[in-house]
C-alpha cells in the first residue's frame, strides 16, 4: 500500500482474517498486523503466498510461461461454470449466507442443465478428456 492510504474495510477484513495467528491468539491481539497496516511495510510476495493473500508467487524469468500454461488450461474448462465460479465469489464478499445459498443453488440448476455438463459427465463415464464447447 503507498504511504498515507487507506485500505478498504474489505481488504483489511481479508488480510486480517488470512495471517497466521501462533498460539490461537485473537486478530485484535495481533501486534504484527497493526504494526504492518500503521506502517504500510512492503509484503513480500512470497510472504503474501505464505500467507495465502495471493494464489501463487512466480519468478519473473518463468511469469510468461506460467501464464501461457494457465491460460491453456482455463481454455479447456467449461466456460459457463468458470464465469459462475467467480460470479459466486463476488456475490459472497457482499451478500447475506441466504442470498449465497439462494444464488449457489440456482446457478447449479441452471448448470446442470447445459450442453458442457452433459459433455463433462459423458466424457466422466467414458473415460476421456472432456471437451467442453462453452455452452454452459
Amino acid at each position: 500500500l503507498p504511504p498515507r492510504l487507506k485500505p478498504e474495510w474489505k481488504h483489511m477484513r481479508t488480510y486480517h482474517d488470512q495471517l497466521p495467528y501462533e498460539d490461537g491468539d485473537p486478530p485484535s491481539s495481533n501486534q504484527g498486523f497493526h504494526c504492518g497496516a500503521l506502517l504500510a511495510e512492503p509484503l513480500s510476495a512470497e510472504k503474501a503466498e505464505t500467507w495465502g493473500l495471493i494464489w501463487k508467487c512466480i519468478d519473473d524469468e518463468a511469469l510468461l510461461a506460467e501464464a501461457k500454461a494457465l491460460t491453456a488450461h482455463l481454455a479447456t474448462q467449461p466456460t459457463g461454470a468458470l464465469a459462475a465460479i467467480k460470479a459466486a465469489i463476488h456475490k459472497a464478499a457482499t451478500g447475506t449466507l441466504d442470498v449465497q445459498l439462494d444464488h449457489e443453488r440456482d446457478e447449479q440448476r441452471r448448470l446442470g442443465f447445459s450442453d458442457d455438463y452433459a459433455e463433462g459427465v459423458a466424457a466422466f463415464m467414458e473415460k476421456r478428456t472432456p471437451n467442453f464447447a462453452g455452452r454452459g
